[in-house]
């Protein structure tokens, strides 16, 4: 018959959290204590669920060994008999060899939860976008994991990789925080082996509730795993603008930067990186490469003028590439350049050019006008370029010199600017300079001078006229009976103001005329000091020639007479007397030496010197009166015969 119930214990190690479904279908252990119930081998002990035998009942027959160790382990088999999921009281009772049956007074209650939590069907991971490079697998790759609505605090949730778990498991116990938004982020390490090689992945999610129940997995993510980086350029870059440095004007402008991609294993879509002394520029300088530039193995990136250079100095470019999942590549193709944006300074004393005082007139342009510039203030170096300027502008044809180390040490340079340079019309100019580092930075123009051009020569002079004086006077001709000359020639009023004009004579100067008053329209030369003598001529003139007058203006432009010049004879010397001079009645009543009223004329004749007075004429006088002529003599006369 049935006795009072004993005292026991009993434990069932996998119901801890409650009695999953696979815990179930496994069989669930419990453990029942022996001492104290009198247990003997042959017993036989049942377990009950909430008070009843199993339907399936779960019994087992005590061995020596059992009661020997005060414990005996007892398994519900899956179909025992459960019932619904719940809580369930678990109890026992022993039965010994007479038949007598002992209820046994220790309870343990169990929840059985067989019901597996519900998909998971969503998941981000921010690191995938374009695949999951090395970095970021190395630092470790956050997963956002979305639980599905079902899931309570204590339920746990795991990553999946291709459908399995990961060699270190990735998991999470979910708080009611999590729970209730219903986000949770895990983190998949970096060293975990199940990652495998490069190439696609799966990541999913599931939810094993705190019984154990595993959820089947959901929100696949399929992401790329890529960590291979690309290689190292192997060629160095090269900046055509860097020939001389980097100047200012460059630099604001824009850097233009050839990159040789010999080396790399780039592809369409990897990103070209510029980096100054090993670090990205402040305002990063990067391209995406196209299928062209890869095609071609090179690419051109911009430095744009905002990027922060640094100070001016020596600067070491490099490049790298990151490919499409962010790897990284090597920098490599260093490039070593000058970076100098410091213009030099303006000159601080004035330019000098000696032909400039009077003006610069055409003669002196066309042989080209040289200009001392002195290269205090402008730092200039050995190499930099001096440069003049007209009217703050360059020459058409550019006035440069590239200086010399003796002239940096001189402290000066002269510049000469030709007669083609193009000087512009007429009028008042300034010359400035400035110079130019190896660079290409361009100083501030300083050292002004200013100058008149005058190229334009005056009008020419007009209607020279050769005016003997003294003596027996002809035309265009001195004599040994002349005392004087005087030449004039007409001019344009104001076009030589402060000018002078030079007579000359078979080429030869004979007189000048100075400081031409603005409203002279001749001028006039003369031979004599104020005492006129045929000795102070012949010493002033001593041979003809043609006469010319040259008016020169200001600023020394000549210009020269030439329509009507007349030519000058010279004749100082003395001609033999004519001799034998006879006089003859003709007609009527002749009479030697004699005229009457029967006579109808005079004939006289003289012998003279052949050749003394070729050219010359002969004058016949009775009593002092010119009775008659004789012109052009020739050079054989030996007489002159007046009639």
């Amino acid at each position: 018959g049935n006795t009072s119930p004993l005292m026991t214990k009993l434990a069932a190690p996998a119901a801890t959290r409650g009695v999953s479904a696979a815990e179930k279908a496994a069989g669930v252990a419990v453990t029942m204590a022996l001492a104290g119930i009198h247990a003997t081998a042959g017993d036989v002990v049942e377990l009950l669920i909430n008070g009843r035998a199993f339907a399936r009942p779960v019994t087992h027959v005590l061995t020596t060994a059992e009661v020997k160790a005060g414990s005996a382990t007892l398994t519900i088999d899956a179909n025992a008999g459960w019932g619904g999921d719940g809580s369930k009281t678990l109890s026992a009772r022993i039965k010994n060899a007479a038949g007598d049956v002992n209820a046994l007074s220790g309870r343990t209650t169990v929840t059985l939860d067989t019901s597996a939590p519900t998909v998971t069907n969503f998941l981000t991971i921010a690191a995938a976008a374009s695949g999951i490079n090395m970095t970021e697998k190395a630092s470790g790759v956050a997963v956002v994991v979305y639980p599905p609505a079902s899931s309570v605090a204590g339920d746990t949730v795991e990553l999946l990789i291709d459908g399995s778990a990961f060699a270190k498991p990735v998991t999470h116990m979910l708080t009611a925080a999590e729970a209730g938004a219903r986000k949770v982020t895990l983190t998949i390490s970096g060293d975990d082996s199940a990652w495998g090689a490069d190439g696609s992945k799966v990541i999913s999610a599931r939810i094993i509730d705190s019984a154990g129940n595993v959820g089947k997995a959901g929100g696949d993510r399929t992401v790329r795993l890529d960590t291979h980086a690309p290689g190292a350029a192997t060629h160095a870059l090269s900046i055509p603008a860097a020939a001389n440095g980097i100047k200012a004007a460059e630099k604001a402008a824009g850097v233009g930067v050839v990159m040789d991609l010999t080396g790399t294993g780039a592809v369409a879509g990897d990103t070209v990186e510029l980096l100054i002394g090993g670090s990205p520029f402040a305002l990063p300088v990067k391209h995406v490469l196209t299928g062209a530039e890869v095609t071609a193995q090179s690419a051109m990136l911009t430095i744009p003028g905002a990027a922060d250079w640094g100070a001016d100095g020596s600067k070491t470019l490099t490049a790298r590439v990151s490919n499409s999942a962010g790897n990284a590549g090597a920098a490599g193709g260093a490039l070593t350049v000058t970076l100098d944006t410091t213009a030099p300074g303006a000159p601080s004393h004035s330019i000098v050019a000696a032909t400039a005082d009077d003006g610069i007139n055409a003669a002196e342009q066309a042989a080209g006008v040289a200009f001392t510039v002195d290269l205090a203030g402008t730092d200039a170096a050995a190499g930099h370029t001096l440069e003049l300027l007209r009217d703050a502008g360059e020459f058409a044809v550019p006035v440069t010199h590239v200086l010399t180390a003796a002239e940096i040490s001189a402290a000066h340079a002269t510049l000469t600017v030709p007669g083609n340079a193009g000087w512009g019309t007429d009028g008042g100019k300034t010359i400035t300079a400035r110079v130019t580092d190896s660079a290409g930075n361009v100083g501030i123009a300083g050292g002004d001078l200013s100058y008149m051009l005058d190229s334009t020569p005056p009008t020419a002079p007009t209607n020279v006229l050769v005016i003997p004086m003294g003596g027996t006077i002809v035309a265009n001709t001195l004599n040994s009976t002349n005392t004087q000359l005087t030449v004039q020639a007409t001019i344009a009023a104001g076009e030589a103001t402060g000018g002078s004009a030079v007579l000359k004579i078979g080429g030869v100067t004979i007189a000048t005329y100075d400081n031409i008053l603005a409203n002279d329209t001749t001028v006039t030369f003369t031979t004599s000091d104020g005492s006129p003598t045929n000795a102070e001529l012949q010493a002033a003139v001593a041979a003809g020639g043609g006469v010319t007058v040259t008016l020169i203006d200001a600023a020394g432009n000549a210009t020269t007479s030439s329509a009507g010049n007349p030519t000058l004879t010279v004749d100082y010397g003395v001609v033999d007397a004519p001799t034998a001079v006879t006089a003859s009645a003709v007609n009527g009543t002749v009479v030697a030496n004699t005229l009457n009223a029967t006579n109808t004329h005079l004939i006289a004749q003289a012998t003279i010197t052949a050749g003394e007075a070729t050219g010359g004429s002969a004058a016949l006088k009775i009593g002092g009166a010119t009775i008659a002529t004789y012109d052009n003599i020739l050079a054989n006369d030996t007489t002159v015969t007046f009639t």
